[in-house]
């Protein structure tokens, strides 16, 4: 498994009560209108004015929302203090290891990496149902889904009641060694020379 990196963990830890262990609600993806950073940052109020040790990260790059967007709401809802936008970071699982949840409240999100990453990792997450998170969900679980229609407050009360019990979620290290077994590059090549034995009727 991963080792968390230091120093992140630091430099999101200045942002932390001192006398508190932070509850660190990450968020990671480009800031496109489809993957809704803005309402991670509404969930984020919500769950701040509920749990007082929780501090929230984005990580991603600007696009259709600008750094400064994310900032002026986060001002508006009074957590600018709490929020770190840390742009983007490689490798992307070092992002998802810091996290205590991942929220991922995109729409249309094809079969992507970063809920994967997340249930290898151990991390609970709380998705849209929609696209690609139904699909990881329904396959392996791992995370939480919430209708694609749920406020904001809705998607708040979903992180809050996986923060107070993560083993409810999160995958068994057995069976997340499994998972990454059958996404691993040898599994993945036998499968495709499988097809291609079968279609060219080869038998070597």
């Amino acid at each position: 498994m991963l080792e968390s990196p230091k120093g992140w963990q630091t430099e999101l830890r200045a942002h932390a009560p001192e006398d508190a262990e932070p509850l660190l609600v990450g968020f990671i993806g480009n800031y496109q209108f489809r993957k809704r950073p803005d309402f991670f940052v509404d969930v984020c109020a919500a769950i701040a004015a509920r749990e007082p040790n929780a501090r929230f990260v984005i990580f991603g790059r600007e696009r259709d929302f600008q750094s400064r967007d994310l900032e002026s709401r986060a001002a508006d809802h009074g957590i600018a203090d709490r929020l770190v936008l840390a742009g983007f970071r490689s490798p992307p699982e070092m992002n998802i290891a810091i996290l205590d949840i991942l929220l991922a409240p995109a729409f249309g999100e094809p079969f992507g990496r970063t809920l994967v990453e997340a249930l290898l990792l151990g991390v609970p997450f709380v998705a849209t149902d929609d696209s690609g998170h139904s699909e990881i969900v329904a396959r392996w679980s791992g995370g939480i889904l919430v209708r694609p229609q749920a406020t904001a407050a809705e998607f708040a009360d979903t992180a809050i009641r996986v923060l107070s019990a993560p083993e409810d979620v999160v995958l068994p290290l057995d069976d997340r060694r499994k998972v990454a077994e059958e996404l691993s590059p040898k599994t993945h090549a036998a499968r495709v020379m499988a097809v291609y034995h079968h279609i060219s009727g080869f038998k070597g």
